[in-house]
């Protein structure tokens, strides 16, 4: 039975000054290249620019910046003559393999396509930088924690985040604050030291300048797991307690 989707989110605050476009896509790609080296699932990302039943055309989202930033300029703009520099919080996306227009051959090579998305921040909310892993390719079960951990930590060092967490999409309808950022499986709370404080964690780390990386669970975080729940649920209310589970906006 496959494994469901990892939904690592970090939301940060982003100077509106650097909104625009090419901004935005050289952040994207600092979010990217942080995680590469960790598992091969994740080395090498390619932006969708056609796809029909029978073609789908790919760029390198690395090494194709002027193709990616046209073509996604020209969905957003939608046939209008918009300036680049006029363009705030644009959003550029990829998948780690180039998917044929049939499918992925198999199961397991459907498992291993991850998603990466960048979406400039606006006025009104902040930029968001999401991660989508169903499964890695080098990591056996009893590695995943460390391999996640990797991944949350590396993303945290690029931009300091508001909130970062990582849950499957599900848990949503878990959340015991539905206002405030949720937890499942891990996060990073921002600005604070709580190494140790909350016994209950399956794991912490302080990371200097960034904040406190939490993991609520040992093995990878599943709502069908009852004991899993309990544990986010428990570290949402331990901080919120704290007041340091913010509110999203």
């Amino acid at each position: 039975m496959p494994q469901a989707t990892m939904n690592i989110m970090s939301f940060y605050n982003q100077d509106m000054n650097h909104a625009d476009p090419d901004s935005v896509y050289n952040a994207w790609l600092d979010f990217n290249k942080s995680i590469k080296g960790i598992d091969p699932a994740l080395d090498n990302w390619f932006y969708l620019a056609k796809a029909t039943p029978d073609e789908v055309v790919y760029f390198d989202a690395i090494k194709e910046k002027e193709k990616v930033i046209s073509s996604v300029l020209r969905k957003k703009s939608k046939g209008n003559n918009v300036s680049r520099n006029d363009v705030k919080g644009a959003r550029f996306r990829a998948w780690s393999k180039r998917i044929p227009a049939k499918g992925p051959e198999n199961e397991r090579e459907d498992s291993l396509v991850a998603f990466s998305s960048l979406t400039g921040g606006t006025d009104r909310r902040p930029a968001r930088f999401h991660l989508e892993v169903t499964e890695l390719q080098d990591a056996p079960s009893e590695k995943e924690m460390e391999a996640f951990t990797r991944i949350c930590k590396s993303i945290s060092g690029v931009t300091v985040p508001i909130w970062l967490n990582a849950c499957p999409s599900a848990y949503i309808d878990y959340a015991v604050f539905p206002h405030r950022h949720r937890i499942g499986w891990m996060a990073v709370v921002p600005g604070a030291d709580i190494s140790g404080e909350l016994s209950f964690l399956a794991y912490d780390e302080y990371l200097p300048d960034i904040g406190t990386l939490i993991v609520t669970t040992k093995d990878r975080f599943s709502i069908l797991n009852p004991e899993h729940i309990e544990a986010s649920q428990a570290a949402e209310v331990a901080l919120n307690k704290l007041g340091l589970l913010p509110e999203a906006r």
